[in-house]
């Protein structure tokens, strides 16, 4: 089936598209109450013009770039919607992680994509940021023998990305590389014929894609060849597509294709990991383990990449714990693993107060009075059982303060 693309630019009124196999963009202006725009799209990416350090155009530039660069580069994928919107021409929007929460829940988008250009006596700076509107698929969930829940979220669901240095060259070229997505050719490299451009509010199909190149077709008949991707050529943009290829690989598992995300976020350690702090490349790391979880391969290495990246944070523990239940020959016969487990669990309780590590630690604690691992042989059966549901009820006790303390 041929995938619909619209381009249209949009401030009041909407787009409804309901194609599972629609892949679909859309410019429009940021609004906090505005309409959500492509109802009907089920995956959806929201591109928020950047904040520039004056009055010039970079950042809607280089949203639009970011916006098609998506859109010619997305797969695995059905259904699929990119959102780009513009700062308001009289008064811009602040873009504070609670406009960006409301902004991305109002369009019903998994991602928001936004950043902001800034400069010193020498140098202008490009940081982008990611915030994955929260989603069950991120997290894990599961139960030992049948009664003992385990649970998993993510560490953080906003991406700090590393800055890039840009020349000011660069930065006046932005436009034109625009443009460049947006002009026609006859055959899919730049010594093509131009025979057209892609106006505002063409409608065109997708044919085939031949590397950074689409063939579409338009309502009259005619094909032709855009270049959607245009990043990988501009060598000092390149590291920008860090955000396109972590944007596909979070939104391929959310759509479910595990095989698709794990190559994705594989493909973004490996290519712009070492760039990126020990929160991205943790998170990376997290997913990439539930990807491949959730297509029925072991995700310990993965997770325990992700625990030494934050050795004090509670969600990479939480998710081992889960990995280890499911794979219980690592744990349920191995006391030095099992005890091992306990201390980080214990580590991430006393680090964060974390509920999750409360209920995880009752939980192992449970499953270890019928499995009789942590036990090392230094206390008799009826020892250790004691010992360990005097554990459970001091968790309960640290779970009501923790929620007390809360409000909850």
């Amino acid at each position: 089936m041929k995938k619909l693309v619209v381009i249209r630019r949009l401030v009041l009124g909407c787009l409804c598209l309901t194609s599972f196999d629609t892949v679909a963009g859309i410019r429009g202006v940021i609004q906090l109450d505005g309409p959500a725009l492509l109802p009907g799209v089920k995956h959806k990416i929201v591109v928020l013009e950047y904040d520039n350090p004056g009055s010039g155009t970079w950042g809607k530039d280089i949203s639009q770039i970011l916006a098609h660069e998506v859109l010619g580069t997305v797969s695995g994928i059905s259904g699929v919607g990119i959102i780009n919107l513009e700062q308001p021409e009289y008064k811009r929007v602040d873009l504070s992680s609670e406009n960006i929460q409301q902004i991305g829940t109002k369009q019903e988008a998994s991602i928001v994509i936004w950043g902001e250009f800034y400069s010193d006596s020498v140098n202008v700076f490009l940081h982008s940021r990611l915030r994955v509107i929260p989603q069950s698929e991120l997290s894990l969930s599961a139960s030992g023998l049948g009664a003992y829940p385990m649970n998993a979220t993510p560490p953080t669901f906003q991406i700090d990305f590393a800055p890039i240095t840009v020349s000011i060259e660069t930065l006046n070229n932005l436009s034109s590389y625009f443009n460049q997505t947006t002009t026609i050719k006859d055959a899919p490299h730049g010594n093509g014929k131009t025979i057209g451009t892609l106006p505002v509010g063409a409608a065109y199909y997708l044919l085939q894609k031949e590397g950074e190149w689409t063939r579409i077709q338009v309502r009259n008949g005619s094909t032709g060849w855009v270049r959607l991707s245009t990043l990988g050529a501009q060598k000092e943009l390149k590291e920008v597509q860090s955000v396109v290829t972590l944007s596909q690989g979070i939104l391929q598992l959310l759509a479910g294709n595990f095989r698709a995300s794990e190559q994705s976020l594989k493909s973004y350690l490996d290519l712009f990991g070492n760039n990126q702090d020990n929160m991205n490349r943790s998170f990376a790391y997290l997913l990439l383990g539930t990807a491949k979880l959730r297509n029925y391969e072991n995700p310990l290495t993965e997770f325990e990449k992700a625990a030494n990246l934050l050795p004090n944070h509670a969600s990479p523990i939480n998710y081992l714990a889960i990995a280890y239940l499911l794979e219980p020959e690592d744990i349920f016969y191995d006391v030095v693993k099992a005890q091992e487990l306990e201390r980080r669990l214990i580590l991430g309780i006393k680090s964060q107060n974390n509920l999750e590590s409360i209920q995880n630690l009752q939980s192992f604690y449970s499953i270890a009075l019928y499995r009789g691992m942590l036990n090392d042989g230094s206390l008799s059966h009826e020892e250790f059982t004691a010992r360990l549901h005097q554990r459970i009820s001091l968790l309960n006790e640290i779970k009501e303060k923790v929620n007390e303390s809360r409000g909850y």
